[in-house]
């Protein structure tokens, strides 16, 4: 809860952003840093339409269980599908983007 200036600043002096699906992690990507975010594939929500812009993909994931090319069948199942993110598919994915 601060001035949008200081989140500028903020993500200007970082590597990139790991966020869910929020404006944030699109200044970050208008700003060329690394972007992971965490999309839902319930409609209004799908990474095709909102995910950081060049990168719908390979900087994008997925609750398990849920695809590019179809949606999630409730907002409901995405959330349980969420709780069943496994740490090391989101370790693997930083490794990749962040170039560690």
């Amino acid at each position: 809860k601060f001035p949008l200036e200081d989140l500028c600043a903020l993500i200007s002096r970082s590597l990139g952003l790991i966020a869910n699906s929020t404006g944030p992690i699109h200044l970050a990507r208008a700003l060329g840093k690394y972007v992971l975010g965490f999309y839902s594939t319930v409609p209004a929500c799908h990474p095709i339409r909102w995910g950081p812009y060049g990168q719908e993909f390979s900087n994008t994931l997925l609750p398990p269980g849920e695809s590019f090319s179809n949606f999630a069948k409730s907002k409901e199942q995405s959330k349980q599908n969420f709780q069943k993110f496994e740490p090391a598919v989101i370790d693997s994915a930083i490794k990749k983007i962040f170039r560690f």
